[in-house]
């Protein structure tokens, strides 16, 4: 009743538009997860997919920029922000670009499909989706993996930086250590981003002529940036999921996602961002899970 009732402040029917959009994007998530993620056929999803995307004149059409169809749902600027913010996720705007074919969704700006991601998170019947988050914080991820490698015989170094990957092996050097060690090996796995693998650790005889699926001439969508803190005292204030919007009108929250569009800009050392309105979300596991942080803590992810 809270959520209802804050919705409906935002504009009027505020609810009601919000559970129409929903059961959009589910018919969206329900016939793009088979047939396009999983690429398994499933052409019972196919006629609600439709219907969806052509109903009301087509305002609901998937392949137009989400903006599109926000503005044809939505008056208030915070509802199109909310119904937009999981576009982040991805790294694309969800607004029109004027100056690029299709509004800009060849390049950098979300179709209105992708608000299959609101259902991801929000599906009212499909009980795989939702937020999950691991049982001890991300730090367990990280533990148990260490914890699988040991059981398979790994020999895991800690305090060492690998400094250059080569045909032959890896070169590092240890904590304090600046001379360079060699360790031959016969494949090499680097779970390093590509980009950044290969302007830094690849040497260029480690390129045996394989095409990567990265270049920079290209445009892709952002990267994310996160934060895991641990906190001597509890964050009372903040719920596990926590969503901040710049949308206190509509010119602010196209400028939130400015980054993304102008992001080449970003380069020039005389920029900063200090007083650029952007979107993030804050989840604070120790609120739904205490096992996350030590009694009286809290583990806050940004």
């Amino acid at each position: 009743q809270e959520s209802i009732a804050k919705l409906n402040q935002l504009e009027s029917n505020g609810f009601e538009k919000w559970q129409d959009y929903l059961h959009t994007c589910a018919a969206f998530l329900d016939c793009g997860l088979p047939n396009f993620i999983e690429e398994r056929l499933d052409v019972t999803t196919l006629p609600a997919f439709m219907v969806e995307a052509l109903k009301d004149g087509a305002k609901r059409w998937p392949l137009q920029p989400h903006s599109a169809m926000l503005d044809a749902l939505f008056d208030s600027p915070k509802l199109k922000a909310m119904a937009s913010f999981q576009d982040l996720y991805v790294g694309l705007e969800p607004y029109n670009n004027e100056q690029q074919l299709g509004g800009g969704v060849l390049r950098k700006t979300a179709p209105a499909v992708f608000g299959l991601l609101a259902a991801l998170e929000l599906h009212p019947t499909n009980n795989k989706a939702g937020v999950f988050a691991p049982v001890g914080g991300f730090r367990q991820v990280a533990e148990s993996m260490y914890e699988l490698c040991l059981d398979n015989d790994v020999d895991v170094k800690f305090d060492t930086s690998v400094t250059r990957i080569s045909d032959d092996g890896v070169h590092f050097t240890l904590k304090d250590d600046d001379e360079v060690g060699f360790l031959p090996a016969d494949l090499v796995i680097c779970n390093a981003d590509v980009p950044f693998a290969t302007e830094t650790i690849l040497s260029a005889s480690s390129n045996d002529g394989n095409n990567y699926d990265w270049n920079d001439k290209f445009d892709y969508s952002s990267g994310v940036i996160a934060f895991h803190w641990s906190f001597a005292q509890q964050i009372e204030a903040l719920n596990t999921h926590n969503v901040f919007m710049s949308a206190k009108n509509a010119e602010d929250a196209v400028k939130s996602w400015s980054v993304l569009r102008d992001g080449h800009d970003s380069k020039s050392i005389n920029k900063s961002l200090k007083d650029q309105p952007f979107n993030f979300y804050v989840h604070r596991a120790s609120h739904t899970d205490e096992t996350a942080a030590p009694p009286g803590c809290d583990s806050i992810m940004v």
